[in-house]
């Protein structure tokens, strides 16, 4: 006898999710099936298996990082760089 799989998902997230111009409802769930369904209010949705899921990761987090960068570079806070310093070459307190 042929083992019957019953169909189930699991709710992972569900979140507010904000773009520039629109606030959708973002829920997550993953199924019995090995596959990850990430639904944006009633516009659209993503269904992906654990392999692009994984690349949909990776490539948020390079985003995230990038962002990260140009923040800092917008702020001059850029690690290992300092800041100018201002002040009198006259002044011993400076030497």
């Amino acid at each position: 006898m042929s083992e019957t799989k019953v169909y189930r998902e699991i709710d992972v997230a569900s979140i507010p999710f904000e773009t520039e111009t629109h606030i959708y409802k973002l829920e997550v769930k993953v199924d019995s099936m090995e596959q990850a369904t990430l639904k944006f209010g009633n516009s659209f949705q993503l269904r992906a298996d654990y392999k692009n899921i994984e690349l949909l990761r990776d490539a948020l987090e390079t985003a995230l990082d990038t962002i990260e960068t140009e923040v800092a570079i917008r702020d001059g806070a850029v690690l290992g760089e300092q800041q100018p310093i201002d002040f009198d070459m006259n002044d011993p307190r400076g030497w």
